[in-house]
C-alpha cells in the first residue's frame, strides 16, 4: 500500500485511518532524541509548489553534501504497509534528522499532508488517540525545532496561490510526467508525451 492512499487532506479522513495505526500511536513518544547541533531549515510545503527547487537552490549555494528531499517516504511507505515495527520508529527518526548533522546547515522538508503522521508517532499515546491532524502536525514541527535542537531552527513554509494551476500541475504530475524540467530538450518531450497521455482521455 503506497504512501499516496495515507495522505492527510481532511481530518475526518485522518480519524478514519488512524484507528488501523493505534499500535503506532505514540510509539516514539518516549524515545530519547538526540540534539540536533547545527542549523535545521524546516521546508513545510504542498505538492508542485517549487520545494524541490529551493532545496536544490540552497544545497548549490551552501555546498552541502547532500541534497535535501523528502528524507521521510521510506520511513513512512514501511510503516503503512507494516513492514516497520512501532519500537523501531524513534530509532529511525532519529537517524534521519541527525544524518545531515555534518554540514552546517540541516534541510528537512515535508509536505503537509504527512508530517501529522510523524506527530502520531512522536507524541504520548493518550494524546495521539484524539488530538486532531493539525495539532500532532504542529507537535512535530515544535518537537524538532526544540527538543533536538541545540542552535536555531528556520521554518520555511511554501505554498501556491493559484490553487487552480496547482490543481493541473498535480493531475499531470499523476499521469506520470515528468516532475521538473531542466533543458529545453526536456520541456520538448514533456509537450510530445504530455499530448500522448491527454488523448487517451479522448
Amino acid at each position: 500500500m503506497s504512501i499516496g492512499s495515507h495522505l492527510i487532506h481532511c481530518e475526518d479522513q485522518f480519524n478514519k485511518l488512524r484507528s488501523k495505526f493505534l499500535d503506532y500511536a505514540g510509539c516514539a513518544s518516549d524515545f530519547k532524541f538526540s540534539r540536533i547541533k547545527n542549523v535545521l531549515a524546516v521546508i513545510i510545503s504542498t505538492q508542485r509548489t517549487g520545494s524541490t527547487l529551493l532545496c536544490q537552490d540552497i544545497s548549490s549555494a551552501l555546498n552541502l553534501s547532500y541534497s535535501p528531499t523528502e528524507s521521510f517516504i521510506p520511513l513512512l511507505n514501511g510503516i503503512f504497509k507494516k513492514n516497520i515495527k512501532p519500537e523501531e520508529v524513534g530509532f529511525r527518526i532519529d537517524s534521519i534528522l541527525q544524518s545531515f548533522s555534518h554540514d552546517d546547515l540541516s534541510v528537512v522538508k515535508f509536505m503537509i499532508d504527512y508530517v501529522g503522521w510523524l506527530g502520531f508517532f512522536c507524541i504520548e499515546y493518550e494524546r495521539a488517540k484524539e488530538l486532531p491532524y493539525s495539532i500532532l502536525s504542529a507537535s512535530f514541527l515544535e518537537m524538532i525545532g526544540s527538543k533536538t535542537m541545540v542552535n536555531k531552527s528556520i521554518l520555511i513554509r511554501l505554498d501556491r496561490k493559484n490553487k487552480y494551476k496547482q490543481s493541473v500541475s498535480r493531475f499531470i504530475n499523476s499521469l506520470g510526467m515528468p516532475t521538473h524540467i531542466i533543458t529545453q530538450e526536456d520541456a520538448t518531450n514533456f509537450e510530445i508525451l504530455l499530448q500522448k497521455k491527454i488523448m487517451k482521455f479522448y
